[in-house]
């Protein structure tokens, strides 16, 4: 018996960025031929506050996929950039940005980002991924996200290059260590849940970053000094 579970609906905000993302980089006419191969009417692919199925929006990934020629998990990591591109665009730079000081604290924080998003902005009892964080005794970072919808992986991907470069002015590697996927009995059949693990490391500090973490480490010098002199 097919679980409920599986068929979660979608944002459509999601296909909007989708819309946005090739329409910014291969232009209205490309988008066109991916809404005719998709068999979606132009206006009706996109209600913000509308729910698509699961189907629907791997129909619209597919069709990206294949007017591109690339892969579905090209498409979905090219999605997963852009979607922390476009979100701090259109309003969530602030509450991106204020996560965390760091690239671990952020990614140890996003459990905390989606029950924010599906439960307090769209009023929605969606269950949404997981993640936690280790640190290495190398300084690189293992990120575990688990997830009741597999293949999704490379949109974490994305999502986690870009918050690195936009945010944290950091360049890095992320490779997938391990994939597992189990089948969890529920009262209404079963659900795949997948396990991914990926080894995140940094290869390049930006000058920017360097800049600006030397100069708040000198303010705080400056300021325990004052402090001290006045007591």
């Amino acid at each position: 018996m097919r679980s409920q579970n599986i068929v979660i609906f979608e944002f459509g905000f999601i296909h909007e960025s989708i819309r946005q993302l090739v329409i910014r980089k291969y232009g209205e006419d490309t988008w066109i031929q991916v809404l005719e191969r998709s068999g979606f009417e132009n206006g009706k692919e996109n209600i913000v506050n509308h729910y698509y199925s699961d189907t629907d929006t791997y129909v619209l990934v597919d069709s990206v996929s294949i007017v591109l020629k690339v892969t579905r998990d090209q498409v979905w990591e090219m999605y997963g950039g852009f979607l922390i591109t476009y979100s701090m665009e259109i309003g969530w730079d602030e509450l991106v940005r204020s996560m965390s000081p760091n690239l671990k604290g952020f990614l140890d924080n996003l459990d905390s980002l989606h029950y924010f998003i599906d439960h307090v902005v769209y009023k929605a009892n969606l269950r949404g991924p997981s993640f936690r964080c280790e640190e290495n005794p190398d300084g690189t970072l293992l990120l575990h996200y688990f997830t009741g919808r597999p293949g999704l992986y490379h949109i974490v991907k994305g999502v986690v290059k870009e918050v690195a470069k936009l945010v944290f002015d950091l360049e890095i590697t992320l490779v997938v260590q391990g994939r597992t996927q189990r089948s969890v009995h529920m009262n209404n059949g079963e659900r795949v849940e997948e396990h991914v693990i990926f080894l995140i490391k940094v290869v390049a500090v930006k000058f920017w970053f360097f800049q600006q973490t030397v100069s708040r480490t000198l303010e705080r010098a400056e300021e325990t000094q004052k402090h001290l002199q006045q007591v």
